[in-house]
């Protein structure tokens, strides 16, 4: 890789170990017993700022940083419960948090009058989907996330 090849994800790794450590700072304030609203909150705080590395991002001016972090996470994370969780906050992102999909929010127009009208629907709830799994978890994967960052940016640093 050349040189700014280099600088651009090591770039992306120092703005993603960011994103990273903004996620872990919501995620140590959710507390148990703190009110619903605040719970969902801070949850989508994290889940937001966990998704940022990989999601497609504007490179800057002159390409500066990669769009994305280079990592798969198939390679850091257990293969287990750590790879289904990390899948399960993408997709939270994608069509639950920063978007509403059909699929995450059923609904359907039962009767409508000149009164009103009924409509049923699937309420979404993020603490529900976040708790099947647990914060400790998601805890867990933000760690490993920011030190594969470290890891990047130490390794990149004598090549930019």
């Amino acid at each position: 890789m050349s040189k700014e090849q280099n600088r651009a994800q090591f770039i992306r790794a120092f703005i993603s170990k960011q994103d990273f450590e903004e996620a872990k700072k919501y995620l140590l304030s959710y507390k148990s017993e703190l009110d619903d609203v605040i719970k969902r909150a801070l949850l989508v705080a994290a889940v937001v700022s966990y998704s940022k590395p990989f999601t497609t991002n504007n490179g800057g001016n002159y390409r500066q940083s990669t769009p994305t972090l280079k990592v798969n996470a198939n390679t850091i994370l257990n293969k287990n419960k750590e790879i289904t969780f990390h899948k399960k906050i993408l997709d939270l992102r994608k069509k639950a948090v920063a978007h509403s999909d059909f699929g995450k929010r059923p609904t359907n127009l039962i009767q409508a009058s000149e009164n009103g009208y009924l409509v049923g629907y699937k309420k979404f709830d993020l603490l529900s989907e976040i708790l099947n799994y647990d914060i400790e978890l998601f805890l867990s994967i933000t760690a490993k996330m920011i030190k594969y960052c470290d890891d990047t940016m130490s390794r990149l640093k004598h090549q930019v």
